[in-house]
């Protein structure tokens, strides 16, 4: 059994050391917490990268303009509000051997049906516009 000079110099310790160790432990709590913090937000940003780099291109307001008034010459029917997002569409398939027949698909609508000759008209208006290599 410790004496009690022993007893009371490992109190004096402990009360040193126990607030010490408290803060040790807590650093290192706090610093593996920020770690993951860290990482956590890394991941989104490379998760936010991904996304935008997949996301098809966008044409400018001005290009869109031009693309609708030349689709208006093709066919009226194929000047719709979804023509901006088809045009994105199709920029991901234009290496696509099914270029023609998913371009009618996408452009069709309940007032008219894409001819071949209509879709490779429109394909080659979104390559005219090069808003596809940005």
């Amino acid at each position: 059994m410790p004496t009690s000079d022993k007893a009371a110099r490992n109190r004096r310790v402990n009360r040193i050391l126990l607030p010490i160790v408290g803060a040790i432990v807590l650093v290192v709590v706090v610093a593996a917490v920020l770690v993951k913090i860290s990482e956590k937000r890394a991941e989104d940003e490379r998760v936010q990268e991904a996304i935008t780099s997949a996301a098809p291109p966008d044409m400018t307001d001005e290009e869109f303009a031009q693309f609708r008034d030349d689709l208006n010459e093709i066919n009226p029917a194929i000047a719709d509000q979804g023509a901006r997002g088809n045009a994105r569409n199709t920029c991901t398939s234009l290496d696509s051997d099914k270029l023609t027949q998913s371009t009618i698909t996408r452009f069709s609508n309940a007032d008219h049906d894409v001819t071949e000759d209509e879709a490779e008209q429109i394909v080659e208006l979104i390559r005219d516009i090069g808003f596809c290599d940005r």
